[in-house]
């Protein structure tokens, strides 16, 4: 079943069908661009930015979930439900809103492909939410759908294209995550770059 699964999220295309991507956000190197889609009301979300670090570093960042808490923009809690390779997790992870608003919780798979001596690789995620059960009071996020796309160079610099579509469920007007669908990127790849560049480098 969870092979059917990855199947299918791999054939989905994780380019908007619209391309017309808009501007949202241009700040510290950091571009967010969102785009409508004809398959979603909500829209699609994609962040382009550079970063020097090592590859491994960055391995060993987002596979150490339990920290996520440093980094991803207001996440409360992430822990790991199972490893299924050096390469190859499923996580769960909190995500706190406003209030009213009950937070969301999601269940991640994330794997990383690549290539020996290719200086291209990706990394992918998707939703499985219903490996866990549903905590009461807060809305477990039906479907995420997120690809990096990583080029680095000889230098050590990286270009990452970051492409996400998510559902977060539940009763939030779609105005309200759309004005604001741009924020939660730009923090958390803010924080990344902070923490595996350190302050200087980022100057």
């Amino acid at each position: 079943m969870r092979l059917l699964l990855l199947l299918f999220c791999l054939q989905l295309p994780l380019t908007a069908i619209s391309q017309n991507w808009t501007l949202r956000k241009n700040q510290d190197s950091i571009r967010v661009y969102t785009a409508h889609t004809d398959d979603s009301k909500f829209k699609r979300i994609r962040t382009d930015f550079t970063i020097r670090t090592e590859r491994g570093e960055l391995f060993d960042l987002l596979l150490k979930v339990e920290n996520y808490t440093n980094w991803q923009f207001n996440t409360v809690q992430s822990r790991l439900i199972e490893k299924i390779s050096p390469r190859e997790i499923i996580y769960y992870n909190e995500v706190s809103a406003p209030w009213p608003v009950s937070n969301r919780d999601l269940v991640i798979h994330l794997k990383i492909e690549e290539h020996e001596n290719s200086p291209e690789f990706r990394i992918l995620t998707w939703s499985e939410p219903d490996i866990m059960a549903v905590k009461n009071g807060i809305v477990r996020v039906p479907f995420s759908k997120g690809e990096w796309k990583v080029t680095e160079n000889k230098s050590g610099l990286m270009s990452v294209r970051f492409e996400m579509q998510i559902d977060p469920g539940g009763e939030i007007p779609v105005w309200l995550i759309n004005l604001t669908s741009a924020v939660g990127p730009y923090y958390s790849f803010k924080n990344l770059k902070e923490l595996l560049e350190g302050p200087v480098k980022n100057r």
